[in-house]
């Protein structure tokens, strides 16, 4: 299960990335505490630690009672050299995530998605904690189709994909879509889901590779770390 410190480093870098890429600007507000809390599942405690965390770092500002505001001052070439700083060190990485990521998960999708099935129909399914892990609809049914392995090591990789791809958390809403199915497990639900996920991701991971292979090559050692 992911600790308070992941899950907050998760929040933190969720929206470091959106204001160091310009999604966010100067004066903007971020949502409320309660807003972020119950978009993304989490406790309080752990929404203003990485709250804490962006302000230190000169993102936001925040005063007691009211929404954060967003300080950090850029302009669209600064915009622009964050993201060529933060997406070209990553591009092979990606490029590898996307290409061979599919065929490593297959397996251990199907094989995830029939335990779990079990696990319900045995009535020894216990449900995510809504205050442990990101409340999208599609990341809890991944989390919960990798939890049935039992493997630490596996769940704290997926955490790690999350946090090496946080710019590709899903804008999309997904709303109340379910894949539970009068309490039974709905396989044609979750595999629709996935596919929709799935969709939406390589959409978004073709955008961003053709920003990188936009960059001219000699940027890519001037210009990064």
């Amino acid at each position: 299960m992911a600790n308070d410190n992941v899950l907050s480093e998760l929040i933190y870098e969720y929206y470091e990335s959106r204001i160091l890429f310009g999604m966010y600007q100067y004066g903007d507000q971020l949502r409320s505490i309660s807003q972020i809390c119950a978009s993304f599942g989490l406790a309080r405690n752990t929404v203003q630690t990485a709250l804490d965390k962006l302000e230190a770092a000169g993102y936001i500002k925040t005063e007691q009672r009211k929404m954060a505001i967003i300080v950090y001052q850029g302009t669209e070439k600064t915009f622009i050299e964050n993201a060529m700083k933060y997406f070209v060190p990553r591009r092979d990485g990606m490029l590898d995530i996307n290409q061979q990521g599919a065929l490593l998960f297959s397996t251990v999708w199907e094989m995830g998605l029939k335990n779990l099935e079990r696990s319900i129909s045995a009535g020894l399914y216990k449900k995510t904690n809504a205050t442990g892990i990101l409340s999208e609809e599609p990341t809890k049914l991944y989390y919960d189709v990798l939890r049935t392995f039992n493997n630490g090591l596996m769940e704290s990789l997926y955490w790690q994909f999350l946090r090496y791809l946080n710019y590709f958390y899903p804008n999309k809403e997904y709303g109340m879509v379910n894949y539970m199915e009068d309490g039974l497990l709905s396989v044609e639900i979750a595999n629709r889901m996935k596919a929709e996920t799935d969709a939406y991701y390589y959409q978004n991971f073709l955008e961003v590779k053709a920003f990188v292979d936009s960059i001219p090559e000699e940027h890519h050692l001037k210009n990064v770390p």
